[in-house]
């Protein structure tokens, strides 16, 4: 009786230990650094795809996470920057770059010099962190437009897309693959529903959590793996409402169903 109690005391407790550990919370200067890619595995994939995978991303792709979150991604010869931060006691990374697009990464493992994540179709990244990577600044540009505050109240309807508007002054090439964009785009959809569902219907119909940001002047709306984009509110009223990605140079203007 005294040993099967002993055995069910120390299972209780390798439980609570291990608990422990998954749950320990991630903080963000453990992240805060350069760090090299080294590989990526998918999971349940040939070597092939995997070798096609390094490819794309090329062999010197890096991410730089900075201490005033800010970040640099560098893949496949291009470079894009904008915010990260923690969530779930730092076991997921959740990246929303200047041009509005947010990717959430799951943490799998992260020590002193290494880095491995979860990302999008379940591929398996690890990352060497470079202890003389330089620690420069980088800087946030400004927005390019003013915004407006909403409410739930306003929102919450379905909004037809009715025009693309460029807010620079384009060349002929840009105007015509706008009329291109717009046209392919014509008659999607929003729409926001209670409790932070919505409706998406551009190339295909989707469902999405969405919540407001930025003192209700950007609407965040992301999937179930935590992907999607962050719209700023440049304008609403009761029948019409104009969205921008930060530092876009075109504005989606919807129109309120009838």
């Amino acid at each position: 009786m005294v040993r099967r109690t002993y055995r069910k005391l120390i299972s209780v407790v390798l439980f609570l230990l291990f608990a422990c550990v998954c749950s320990a919370q991630v903080p963000n200067s453990a992240l805060v650094g350069k760090w090299n890619y080294a590989g990526v595995q998918p999971v349940d994939s040939d070597p092939w795809s995997q070798r096609l995978i390094d490819i794309m991303i090329g062999k010197n792709s890096y991410k730089q996470f900075y201490a005033n979150n800010l970040y640099a991604v560098h893949e496949n010869d291009t470079t894009t920057y904008g915010r990260w931060e923690l969530i779930d006691n730092g076991h997921k990374v959740v990246t929303t770059s200047y041009s509005g697009d947010i990717r959430t990464f799951e943490i799998t493992k992260i020590t002193n010099d290494t880095l491995i994540f979860l990302g999008k179709k379940k591929i398996y990244g690890t990352l060497i962190k470079d202890v003389n990577a330089s620690e420069d600044f980088v800087g946030e540009p400004s927005q390019n437009s003013i915004t407006v505050r909403a409410t739930a109240k306003q929102i919450r309807k379905k909004w037809i897309l009715k025009d693309i508007k460029l807010i620079t002054t384009p060349t002929e090439a840009e105007k015509m693959a706008n009329r291109i964009f717009a046209k392919a785009l014509q008659s999607s959809w929003y729409e926001f529903k209670s409790e932070g569902i919505a409706l998406s219907k551009f190339t295909s119909l989707k469902t999405l959590k969405w919540y407001f940001a930025n003192t209700n002047k950007s609407i965040v709306m992301v999937d179930e793996n935590g992907d999607g984009v962050l719209w700023n509110v440049i304008a609403i009223t009761n029948s019409q409402l104009i969205l921008q990605k930060p530092h876009a140079s075109s504005q989606l203007v919807f129109e309120a169903e009838e």
